[in-house]
């Protein structure tokens, strides 16, 4: 059995990477979030919140089709 757990970790103002800045102007910077297997971060049809930056891992994408496929 595997146990999950997300956590929440404080990040400087400034971000690593200059390019973010120019990128997105003055957007705040938001804590860094871990997602378990298998959670969703948004759904179809929902608006993104934030902007992910992947630093490990992988993300599936994919979009459901009426009959229930993927």
């Amino acid at each position: 059995m595997n146990a999950y757990t997300t956590a929440r970790i404080s990040i400087p103002l400034q971000p690593a990477n200059p390019n973010l800045k120019v990128a997105f102007g003055s957007v705040p910077v938001q804590p860094i979030s871990f997602f378990p297997a298998g959670s969703e971060i948004y759904a179809q049809g929902e608006k993104a919140g934030a902007f992910y930056q992947v630093e490990f891992g992988a993300v599936r994408v994919y979009r459901l089709l009426a009959d229930g496929r993927r």
